[in-house]
Parts: structure tokens; C-alpha cells; sequence
């Protein structure tokens, strides 16, 4: 692997020889897998590493936490090394399958499907947020950008439901969520969205619902007013 003019059945060898001993153990060697990077690295061989590695991972047998933190590891190849954000999006999915509601991993894939919002961003954050939800900011932003990346309007009005549930919840329980996003702010924000989609829908009456739910909710008066 260390030869000047690595080639792809080499790197296949390799990064399967690696995989072999971790599946072994059943622990991340990282040792190992910088060893066989730097190799890549210096024999200018970033892309057949890529391809040998995830064609091994793809058919590997080790458990799911490691599985995920192998494809995590691909994931940071992919975006450091390759400069491919898709590549790296893609492993960070597989990664998540493997190993689901691991929390670094989460916002590392919100991180990089922020380069192009939509509905697969406001799915994670969504995610993030059960996995934080005494954090509101995550729902915040996927509801955010719900108004324009996503075509569906049942998927936005479906998260923008969520907001302003999760926001109630808040208020009712006299409790503030951490982060920067308020429940208040975060009511009015849903209720601004929903009222008037709600509407377009035909749905006028469950609109008048959440103006009436909203209205006994426990607010500072100065609050209510600027509601």
C-alpha cells in the first residue's frame, strides 16, 4: 500500500485487510486506518481508497455502532481529502442507519445538508431535536426552511404543527427550552405559518383552533400583546 504508484486492487487489499482486523476485535483501530490513509495520501490514491472502502464497508460484518463510526470515518475522508460533500452526506446517512440517534453524527449530517436546504435537512433537525427537546432551535430552523425547500405543503404544515405544539409545551410547563429560540417566538412563528396555509387548505376551523389554543396559553401580558 505504501508504493509510490498505488492502484485499486491494492487499495481494495488494503483498507479490507484493515476492516478485517477491527471486525476481529470489534473496535475502531484508528491506528490502522491513518496508516492506510497517509499511504493514499502520499501515493495520491484519495479516490481509490474511497472506492475500495466503501465497497468494503458496504458488505461488512461488524456491529452497528462501529459500522457507523467506519462510515463516519469514510464520511471525513470524503469531505476533507476528496472535497465531495455529497460522498459525504451519503456515508453520514449510512453511518446514521447503523448507528441511530447518535448525536455527533446528527448534526454533522444537518451540517452539511445545510449547503442545500430542504426536505432531507428539515427531517434531520427534526431528528436533532427529539434527541435535544429541551432545544427548540433545531425545530425552529426546520421549520424556517420548510417555507421554501419544501414543496410539500402537508410536510411543512406537519412541521409547523410540530413547532407549535413543542412550543405549547413549554409555555404550559412554565419551563424555557435552552438554545436561542424562545417558546413564544417559537409559537408565533408557527402560528404565522399555519394560520394562513391552514386556510389555503380549507381548513379554516383548525386554524381558529390554534388561535383559541394559543390564546389561554400562560403568557406575559406584554408577550400577548405583541402576539
Amino acid at each position: 500500500l505504501v508504493h509510490k504508484k498505488i492502484r485499486v486492487p491494492v487499495a481494495d487489499a488494503g483498507i479490507a485487510h484493515v476492516h478485517a482486523c477491527i471486525a476481529a476485535r470489534d473496535t475502531l483501530l484508528p491506528e490502522l486506518l491513518t496508516l492506510i490513509e497517509d499511504a493514499a495520501l502520499k501515493a495520491k490514491a484519495v479516490d481509490a481508497l474511497a472506492a475500495a472502502w466503501t465497497a468494503v464497508l458496504d458488505q461488512a460484518s461488524v456491529s452497528g455502532k462501529l459500522k457507523g463510526a467506519l462510515y463516519a470515518r469514510l464520511s471525513d475522508w470524503h469531505n476533507t481529502q476528496r472535497k465531495d460533500e455529497d460522498a459525504a452526506e451519503a456515508a453520514l446517512v449510512q453511518s446514521l442507519l447503523a448507528q441511530p440517534g447518535e448525536l455527533s453524527i446528527v448534526r454533522g449530517l444537518a451540517d452539511l445538508q445545510r449547503r442545500a436546504p430542504g426536505l432531507a435537512l428539515c427531517e434531520t433537525l427534526a431528528n436533532l431535536h427529539e434527541l435535544e427537546r429541551d432545544n427548540l432551535d433545531p425545530l425552529l430552523e426546520a421549520a424556517e426552511v420548510a417555507r421554501t425547500g419544501v414543496p410539500d405543503a402537508a410536510q411543512r404544515i406537519a412541521l409547523w404543527q410540530r413547532l407549535y405544539e413543542r412550543a405549547t409545551d413549554f409555555l404550559r410547563n412554565g419551563t424555557e427550552p435552552r438554545g436561542q429560540a424562545t417558546a413564544v417566538h417559537c409559537l408565533r412563528f408557527a402560528i404565522d405559518q399555519l394560520v394562513g396555509s391552514l386556510a389555503e387548505q380549507g381548513q379554516s376551523e383548525r386554524a381558529l383552533q390554534l388561535l383559541l389554543g394559543a390564546s389561554v396559553l400562560p403568557m406575559e401580558p406584554e408577550l400577548r400583546r405583541e402576539d
